[in-house]
């Protein structure tokens, strides 16, 4: 997930917006590992200042779990292959999304879910 300053962001040149909104996503210097570091990294690139990025625990790095966790999605707990098994998986990813949500809200910024 990105947090951005919205004022900077509009303030970029409209050609050069999608270029450093990967790159805060996934910064050239950034050492791909196995399993991404979680939670926030401010800024989320030396190229970005303007921005944060937060890794989901337990996601790898993948929405998907948000996805399986929706109402009547193939969480509904009946299903081997699930991301949230249960109640507590699920109250943990909320707690995570309020952890973002706060610390955006306190800048005063933005969030964007962009696929990488």
């Amino acid at each position: 997930m990105l947090a951005v300053d919205w004022g900077q962001l509009e303030r970029t040149p409209a050609g050069e917006r999608e270029e450093l909104l990967y790159e805060a996503m996934c910064p050239d210097d950034a050492v791909l590992a196995a399993q991404p570091e979680v939670g926030w990294v401010f800024p989320a690139s030396p190229k970005v200042p303007w921005s944060g990025r937060y890794e989901f625990r337990d996601t790898l790095g993948l929405y998907k779990a948000h996805f399986w966790a929706a109402p009547g999605g193939p969480a509904c707990c009946s299903r081997a292959e699930r991301w949230i098994a249960d109640f507590d998986e699920f109250a943990a990813l909320l707690r995570q999304w309020a952890v973002v949500v706060d610390e955006t809200a306190r800048r005063g910024w933005g969030l964007l879910g962009l696929p990488i």
